[in-house]
Formats: structure tokens, sequence, C-alpha cells
């Protein structure tokens, strides 16, 4: 679930990535992001510093979804709690998040 953080810390240290992690932008579409005007939105990382393990992309992932749910940008018919991070591809610095519900 998006904001199991112990669980968020279990997986990483479970899945550790082979190969470096450096993320500065994470791109997102559902839930937080009206598909009348777009499909998905770039967002930077916060104060622009690039992820650079799994733990800290997964809490990242976290704060932004809250962040913009908070702001009245959830656009599917479920509570913030009710989704979870499915697929994370990682590509040219950008990850591609994909939220169930």
């Amino acid at each position: 679930m998006l904001n199991d953080i112990d669980g968020m810390y279990e997986f990483a240290d479970e899945n550790i990535s082979p190969e470096q992690i450096k993320v500065d932008t994470i791109r997102i579409g559902y839930p937080i992001i009206d598909y009348c005007k777009e499909s998905y939105h770039d967002f930077p990382t916060s104060d622009r510093k690039p992820c650079l393990s799994t733990i800290v992309l997964l809490l990242e992932i976290n704060a932004l979804i809250n962040k913009e749910c908070d702001k009245g940008n959830n656009y599917a018919p479920h509570d913030k709690d009710d989704y979870c991070i499915e697929i994370i591809k990682i590509e040219d610095n950008i990850a591609n998040v994909f939220i169930g519900s």
C-alpha cells in the first residue's frame, strides 16, 4: 500500500538493485493526473536532488502522491491509502511509475 513505510523499507532491503539508481524525475499519471487534460506529468525530485537508492525513490514517490492528493489532485474514486506502487521502470534518470488501487 502507498503509505506502508515499513513495507517499503522491507521491500528495498529484499530487492537491492543490481545497478546504481539515479532518478531526478518521476513520471506519473494515474491517479494524480486528470486524463482529460494529459496522460502523465513529469515531477522533479525534492530539492532537485537525485534518488540514489530504492528506498529513497519509494519514499519520494510516496511523498509526491500524498502531496498531490492533499492538493486535490486525486482523479480516481479511491482514497490515497487504497493505492499501491505496482511498477517502476527507470530509463534515462526518469522513473515511470504505475499505480494500482
